[in-house]
């Protein structure tokens, strides 16, 4: 641990800058252009995470969208009535508890999503063939550890979501694969162990 942390400044300022660098460039190449050419308009981030959660696992409150995304529960308010506006999410009363509004996908937010992700595979498998043979599982393990390994460094594990449960198999990067992201539950007084509710049905809010 004390040998990590005397490294010099030659030896992280490359790993900084190819982390950083990586990040805008993965933001404009997958989020920004392949989010306007899957649905044909531009979509800001938030909205665009909320989708692809709500595609991979729908049914949840807002307050879960909300602590999901690190803003607040107005903020999400704001964010789900443009969505529903323009026919993307719509809102449910949960037959479990009939004060819980739960937000799913319309049949037009599923399209759009699944038109996201494709976009998104397409313009990785176009990039892939600029490389001979690459070990892509390597490559996926690899960024992984990363992002678990930088949240638990900067100590943010309990505070900030990585939001891998709107991505590919939803499943929780930093626990390992728990797709049962602390992040998705109900935050009551009695603490993050709660599970939320579960519901057999579902039917429109007024």
């Amino acid at each position: 641990m004390a040998s990590s942390l005397r490294r010099s400044a030659e030896q992280i300022d490359p790993l900084l800058k190819g982390l950083l660098v990586l990040a805008r460039t993965v933001e404009e190449v997958l989020e920004v252009r392949a989010v306007r050419a899957g649905i044909g308009q531009p979509m800001g981030r938030s909205n665009v995470q909320v989708l692809c959660l709500l595609a991979h696992r729908g049914g949840h409150t807002g307050s879960q969208v909300a602590r999901f995304l690190g803003v607040s529960k107005p903020r999400v308010s704001q964010m789900i009535d443009a969505m529903a506006h323009d026919g993307m999410v719509v809102r449910r009363r949960s037959e479990g508890d009939r004060r819980e509004v739960l937000l799913e996908l319309t049949k037009r937010g599923r399209l759009s999503a699944g038109a996201v992700q494709r976009e998104q595979r397409h313009r990785l498998r176009m990039a892939l063939r600029l490389v001979r043979q690459p070990d892509v599982a390597r490559w996926a393990d690899t960024l992984h550890e990363i992002a678990g390994v930088l949240a638990r460094g900067d100590r943010v594990c309990e505070e900030f979501c990585l939001q891998c449960g709107a991505h590919a198999d939803a499943t929780c990067v930093r626990t390992g694969g728990d797709a049962k992201c602390l992040y998705l539950r109900h935050m009551p007084s009695r603490g993050p162990a709660h599970r939320p509710r579960k519901s057999r049905s579902k039917k429109p809010v007024s």
